[in-house]
């Protein structure tokens, strides 16, 4: 939508989920002793994934363990759950009661890669709409550009600087602190859930444009944005 409306490239990186909280997970059997993992988290996030495991579990030990998980686990942050995973699946499980060994070994697999980098997970839209701008005619300018919107650890740490600030943030060329954006300007405003700030938007433009009406189209998307999610989060 920003991209749409500003006609430059908009930018987000997905909210992190290391301090979403646990709401729920399922185990379902599959077939050829595969698992499906259904991990529900109270910010209304949805993560499905099929797992390996060992054995062909019936619907029975799959229920235990996911009822074993919910009780223990239930309402803690994903950070701590991967933790105490993790912890548990290097100790020696020949005392512990099945279903608790169940629901470690499938939610083991299920956490294990929550430790990737935010940065992987960095959304942009409307890079095309760079081509038609006078001021990236420049054939070098234009591949520099596109270079950065590559490098998303540069622009998630640029965007971050958004993250805590209040109001719109507005990083004009060299101002980012990166020779990268040298001929770019980005405009960021973070947005909130039930008061808490969990992500930035933003957008990427020339240095010469339209300053006022971007800056209002920014902020007012990320109102609507954490508005629309507070709303969502209160009607689970």
């Amino acid at each position: 939508m920003l991209s749409t409306i500003t006609s430059f490239a908009g930018v987000v990186p997905m909210p992190s989920k290391k301090h979403s909280h646990v709401k729920q997970i399922e185990f379902l059997s599959l077939s050829q002793n595969r698992v499906l993992a259904i991990l529900i988290t109270e910010d209304g996030q949805v993560q499905n994934k099929i797992l390996s495991a060992h054995k062909q579990y019936n619907d029975s030990e799959l229920t235990e363990a996911t009822n074993y998980f919910n009780a223990k686990y239930s309402g803690k942050s994903l950070n701590i759950v991967r933790d105490e995973l993790l912890r548990h699946m290097h100790q020696d499980h020949r005392n512990t009661h099945r279903e608790m060994r169940t629901a470690i070994s499938m939610a083991g697999q299920l956490f294990a890669d929550e430790s990737n980098s935010d940065s992987d997970a960095i959304l942009v839209s409307g890079e095309n709409n760079l081509l038609s701008i006078p001021d990236f005619v420049e054939l070098d300018k234009l591949r520099q550009i596109f270079d950065t919107l590559k490098t998303k650890q540069i622009l998630f740490d640029l965007l971050q600087k958004s993250m805590f600030t209040e109001g719109v943030n507005i990083f004009i060329g060299e101002e980012s602190g990166y020779q990268m954006f040298k001929n770019c300007s980005v405009i960021a405003s973070s947005y909130e859930v039930d008061n808490e700030k969990v992500g930035v938007l933003g957008v990427i433009g020339p240095t010469r444009m339209q300053y006022e009406e971007v800056i209002t189209t920014v902020d007012v998307t990320a109102k609507l944005l954490g508005s629309a999610l507070s709303n969502q989060n209160n009607s689970l």
